[in-house]
């Protein structure tokens, strides 16, 4: 899989270094980034945690959450290579972008931006961390709680780009990109049970409407019990009553169901 062979090309030891790189790059008022590459490179940073560093979204896909074109997407991805803060190579088919730290030497950017052959048979000199810390940092970040320590210093908007944007800015002001992934998981377990006839996406005004009466349950301390817990449980319920109301619609005679 390409996973196993893209972590001999990670550039961090794990989120917070790769968090520091960031920060560090958004920062430096030196560079001629504008508020698109800013956002880009935390687009990038937010699907670089796999592999830290390294990212695979395709340029389409960009410009899709960004909602830019893909052409300004492309100028964006230049600056941020002319400015020594990412690389971009080809593994085939796929299209990886890689977020340089300190210690990748502009030589090696040289070199790797034009790989076009398979990372098995690349050199793994390039390599900012050998084999043995991946898996030292894998077996860390599955034991119970570390994973949780390490996502929730990532702020909103680095949430996976599956989560509507809908619901990432209307959590945004209360929670970091790993909670709102989870509230997300919750919302979509209870989408799949109400067994609704559109996409989870064509009810966000619904669901972050929802939303806001979850957050001010919590801000005044009425849910008593597990946050997500009472996510799904909400959402259960109103999104069952969306579902009768759509059979309703479909099929008039079935009204007196109530």
């Amino acid at each position: 899989m390409y996973i196993t062979k893209l972590k001999d090309y990670a550039t961090h030891a794990d989120v917070a270094e790769l968090n520091t790189t960031i920060y560090a790059a958004l920062d430096d008022q030196t560079l001629p980034l504008n508020a698109t590459d800013h956002a880009l490179l935390r687009l990038l940073g937010g699907h670089s945690c796999r592999v830290p560093g390294v990212s695979w979204l395709r340029v389409d896909t960009m410009a899709r959450i960004m909602e830019r074109s893909d052409r300004t997407i492309r100028r964006s991805l230049a600056r941020l290579v002319d400015c020594g803060i990412i690389e971009r190579f080809k593994v085939g088919k796929l299209a990886v972008v890689r977020i340089l730290s300190v210690e990748v030497s502009a030589p090696e950017i040289a070199e790797t931006s034009v790989v076009k052959r398979d990372l098995s048979v690349i050199s793994r000199t390039e390599t900012t961390l050998s084999s043995e810390a991946h898996k030292s940092v894998s077996k860390d970040v599955a034991r119970e709680g570390n994973a949780d320590a390490i996502n929730e210093v990532l702020p909103a908007d680095f949430t996976p780009d599956y989560v509507s944007p809908a619901i990432i800015k209307t959590l945004a002001p209360f929670f970091g990109a790993e909670k709102i992934s989870k509230i997300h998981q919750r919302i979509q377990l209870a989408y799949d049970k109400a067994a609704l006839l559109a996409p989870l996406k064509d009810y966000d005004g619904l669901v972050c409407r929802t939303l806001k009466t979850v957050v001010f349950a919590m801000k005044t301390n009425r849910v008593k019990g597990d946050l997500y817990a009472y996510v799904y449980g909400t959402f259960r319920n109103v999104l069952t009553v969306q579902k009768r109301q759509e059979v309703r619609e479909r099929q008039p005679f079935a009204a007196w169901m109530g």
